[in-house]
């Protein structure tokens, strides 16, 4: 049940930073625990004061801690599919990064359970139990953002740096000597002139505004919180406005066919997304 607004947010490509799905999962979670809390307390058996704060702190930390292990799990799947729809290369270890964190959750979940249905003499016992998997569940959250913190490296820099290498080059007219313009002009002739045209101007926007995106990004990562002005937010949208005009007047083919070149990563979208959702307000 916690999974399916945690799936739906997947879907429409909400977490797709490590943040983003941590504070999802652990707000998800926290709802989830708070109704069964109240379910418990107002259906249940009655429940004296140690167990009640017993419910709502240790147990409540267990729900948002698989949760957010789930909704990073999400996150990394996102991105995998992303990377099937762009024809890009999907490395082996993001997939059994994926199935880790999945799959670690729900085990997480039941050996908590059944620590605490465990009867021992000692009392230590099932405390260094639940130690243990605060401590697994701790671990895994900050292994993730350590493995997801490099893929935003990669993301921003080698991606940036092609980029603005190919932009540079449309700008001084060697756009030919590139391997994404050679690209294009291979497959010249499988288009009439004006659609060609077109996907020549749509490349040059798309890596425009992701330019744009990732510079954005950065700044406010940097804790550098800047307005733009009138001019250039204005600017921002024409282009945003015209990219997609032409991503529907190219057609789905003409897209799949520069697909492999774009790649159009979950993260491209997620900042493209909040750039022009700034520039809206």
């Amino acid at each position: 049940m916690k999974a399916l607004p945690l799936i739906v947010l997947a879907r429409r490509k909400k977490i797709v930073f490590f943040i983003d799905s941590v504070i999802c999962g652990a707000a998800v979670g926290a709802v989830f625990c708070m109704m069964e809390n109240l379910f418990y307390l107002f259906g249940g058996e009655p429940m004296g004061i140690g167990t009640a704060l017993f419910r709502g702190l240790e147990v409540a930390l267990i729900h948002m801690g698989c949760s957010a292990i789930i909704a990073a799990g999400l996150m990394f799947a996102v991105r995998l599919v992303e990377r099937r729809r762009s024809r890009l290369e999907i490395k082996q270890k993001d997939v059994w990064m994926t199935l880790l964190l999945l799959l670690s959750a729900p085990l997480l979940h039941i050996l908590h359970n059944a620590i605490l249905n465990y009867q021992s003499p000692s009392f230590n016992l099932p405390v260094i139990l639940l130690a243990i998997v605060f401590a697994l569940m701790g671990g895994l959250l900050a292994w993730t953002w350590v493995y997801d913190s490099r893929m935003i490296h990669r993301w921003v820099d080698r991606g940036l740096d092609k980029q603005l290498e190919l932009i540079l080059a449309i700008r001084e007219g060697r756009f030919d000597q590139t391997p994404t313009g050679q690209y294009l002009l291979a497959v010249k002739d499988s288009f009439p002139p004006e659609v060609f045209f077109d996907l020549v101007c749509y490349v040059q926007l798309h890596v425009e505004l992701l330019i744009a995106a990732k510079s954005r990004f950065m700044a406010h990562e940097a804790g550098i919180d800047y307005k733009l002005d009138e001019e250039r937010r204005c600017t921002l949208l024409s282009k945003h406005e015209e990219y997609r005009e032409l991503e529907r007047r190219i057609g789905s083919t003409a897209r799949m066919t520069v697909a492999p070149l774009l790649k159009y990563y979950p993260a491209d979208r997620k900042a493209l997304d909040d750039l022009i959702k700034e520039m809206q307000r």
